[in-house]
């Protein structure tokens, strides 16, 4: 084969061609030699696929070498142009079309298998301008750093509708996970943290989902918070809502301002706005309730229907709750029975407990509760303290020995709210009938009539009874009480038709008698009224006495002058008839009195306010002291007057007080 243009042994002909050559390059000719064909420097044989073949063990090529100034300054460089760059990282630059771009010698280069030796100061993975840094697994979407939308996501399939697709404009969202973020589209400051998290949402702005499907279905709504997998799982335009816990606020749609943080704490709420849920499996059945506030192990657990307004804090408080509202209950299984009753209050372990449908009812204390599951307006305060009847207030249990303060309680009695006026209230015929007795308290009779078989605890056991409140029974039970019998005092106002409002009568057959005994001032009251009116009449009895003594003298007087002249020389000696010591008295009362001298016979005469002779206590000394004893007789105003050889000496009242 005939060989062309090869640089060894050339002629001199053949030298002659390469200056024209030569020349022709100065002269920038359109065509270079050859115009067909290979063209060999180092070989005479160059390979017929090439231009030209440069051979060579002891020489290299060298490339037009430039400063980064001298490249730009060439004048629509052609694509594939290369040049060395001798400054600004130095480098081989190729022309793409559009810009000059380095060629990254393959040491450089990312390998499949990893690279060793790089420098972090100018070795990275990504790009230098304004561009995303996207990774795909089969053409799906997986990875997606942009610089400008300051969006960033890790995951097969996150952030699908990324500014690649047409039609995104969403910024500042973050997503790590398969799917997370998927269908966002112009959702701004959204992160989603898990499998499928925030995966449906497309418009709805600054949320936050970590966990698998957390917030999956969600679409519109903003500013909602899930932690853990199926937080918000179906929430899809519901705003302002927190989620802590697996499958916490699971089936919310478009429930709004909810708190939700336990396990499947309110999972299957849907509506409801504005309810706090703090516990595992708290408000778990609620579905459409609001403003309800649930904290605690089970707290509100059925809450399922009714109006809300519900507090439940404590390990399952209200924790059968289904349809009652505007209830507060305060401790462990604090109303843990109520089903319907509304507006009550219970505020301690196990307070108001028995209560089912009842309502407007308030246990406060340790076990304070009702009697009976439907009962209305009735108060319990204090430790086991039980109330029993419909609008009734108790304060402590049995064993409670003072209840009191720094002031008298006050009733209100403003008579402008009062009618139907009327001044019947008996006196002494009520007070007479009463029966003042002392007592001690039986508690174990007291808890037979309440029903009372000791305190339990949430599984109905019985707790047994401390030391310190065995040994406070007991010395309950030893105090020894001053007071009546209310069956008594019922009984007493029922025979005078007197409907008294100081027996506080049992209103069932687990319900005890009780008294009021402020409210025996008034007919205590009537009473001293009664006895000052008697006293008043009997002076005015004693001062008609004396009027007609005084004429029966100066008639004697004037009858005899004798007479008149021994009966005035008797007066005039010393006598005298004493005040009774006690007065009042209510067993014996000592009268001391002086007879006038030279009596012969002299008496004491006792008698009633009607004027009746009740007895005659005969006198044989000159003066002395008798003890005069009330026996039977009623309170009330008596007289006793002294006597001597048949006139009357002195008359004075005496008081007998019950």
């Amino acid at each position: 084969m005939k060989k062309f243009f090869s640089l060894k042994n050339l002629s001199a002909k053949s030298t002659l061609l390469l200056c024209i050559v030569a020349l022709c390059f100065q002269a920038k000719a359109q065509n270079i030699f050859p115009a067909s064909g290979s063209a060999g420097i180092g070989t005479i044989a160059p390979a017929a696929s090439s231009a030209l073949e440069i051979k060579s063990t002891t020489q290299g090529l060298l490339i037009p070498r430039m400063t980064i100034a001298q490249r730009n300054a060439i004048t629509s460089p052609a694509t594939g142009l290369m040049i060395y760059q001798s400054n600004s990282t130095p480098g081989f630059y190729y022309f793409t079309g559009n810009a000059w771009a380095a060629m990254i010698p393959k040491t450089k280069a990312w390998s499949l298998t990893g690279n060793a030796g790089t420098d972090s100061a100018v070795n990275f993975l990504g790009t230098t301008d304004q561009q995303p840094l996207i990774f795909k697994v089969g053409d799906t979407l997986s990875g997606y750093i942009d610089p400008v939308s300051s969006a960033t996501g890790f995951g097969y399939g996150t952030l699908a509708h990324s500014p690649v697709i047409a039609g995104y404009s969403g910024n500042f969202c973050s997503a790590f996970g398969y799917a997370a973020l998927h269908n966002n589209t112009t959702a701004i400051g959204n992160t989603g943290v898990g499998y499928n998290a925030l995966y449906s949402t497309t418009t709805g702005s600054y949320n936050t989902a970590t966990g698998s499907n957390a917030l999956y279905f969600n679409t519109t709504g903003i500013w909602n918070a899930a932690y853990s997998p199926g937080t918000l799982y179906q929430n899809t335009s519901g705003s302002y809502n927190v989620a802590y816990g697996v499958n916490a606020l699971d089936a919310n749609t478009t429930g709004n301002n909810n708190v939700a943080i336990g396990v499947e704490a309110n999972t299957w709420a849907s509506t409801g706005n504005s309810n706090v849920s703090v516990g595992i499996r708290a408000l778990y059945w609620n579905r459409t309730n609001s403003n309800l506030v649930a904290i605690g192990d089970s707290a509100m657990f059925n809450q399922y229907s009714g109006a809300g307004f519900n507090t439940g804090v404590g390990s399952k408080a209200l924790f059968n709750n289904i349809s009652g509202s505007s209830n507060t209950a305060l401790g462990f299984n604090a109303m843990f029975k109520t089903v319907s009753g509304t507006n009550n209050l219970g505020a301690g372990a196990l307070a108001l407990s028995s209560n089912t449908i009842g309502n407007f009812n308030t246990a406060i204390g340790d076990h304070a509760d009702v009697s009976a599951n439907n009962l209305s307006n009735a108060t319990a305060l204090g430790y086991a303290a039980v109330a029993t009847a419909d609008n009734q207030v108790r304060i402590g249990n049995g064993s409670v020995t003072s209840i009191g303060g720094f002031a008298n309680w006050t009733n209100v009695s403003d008579g402008r709210v009062k009618k139907n006026i009327l001044q019947n209230v008996p006196g002494l015929a009520f007070i007479n009938k009463l029966q003042p007795v002392t007592y001690n308290l039986n508690l174990e009779a007291a808890d037979q009539i309440l029903q009372i078989t000791g305190i339990k605890d949430k599984e109905g056991k019985i707790i047994q009874p401390t030391t310190a409140e065995t040994a406070a029974r007991k010395a309950k039970e030893q105090v020894i009480y001053t007071g009546f019998i209310a069956q008594d005092v019922e009984k007493a106002a029922k025979e005078l038709n007197y409907d008294f409002s100081g027996v506080d009568a049992a209103k069932n057959s687990k319900d005890l008698y009780g008294l009021r005994y402020s409210e025996f001032v008034v007919p205590l009251v009537k009473a001293v009224q009664e006895l000052s009116k008697m006293n008043e009449d009997k002076d005015a009895q004693i001062a008609q006495l004396n009027e007609r003594l005084t004429k029966l003298e100066n008639a004697i007087s004037k009858n005899s002058a004798a007479s008149n002249e021994n009966t005035q020389a008797t007066l005039a000696q010393a006598s005298s008839l004493k005040q009774n010591i006690p007065n009042p008295f209510n067993s014996t009362t000592a009268i001391n009195y002086q007879l006038p001298q030279h009596t012969s016979a002299a008496s004491l005469k006792i008698t009633g306010a009607n004027g009746q002779l009740i007895k005659t206590i005969s006198l044989s000394d000159a003066s002395g002291r008798v003890v005069f004893q009330a026996g039977q007789l009623a309170a009330g105003i008596y007289q006793y007057t002294l006597i001597a050889d048949g006139k009357m000496v002195d008359t004075r009242n005496m008081i007998i007080a019950r």
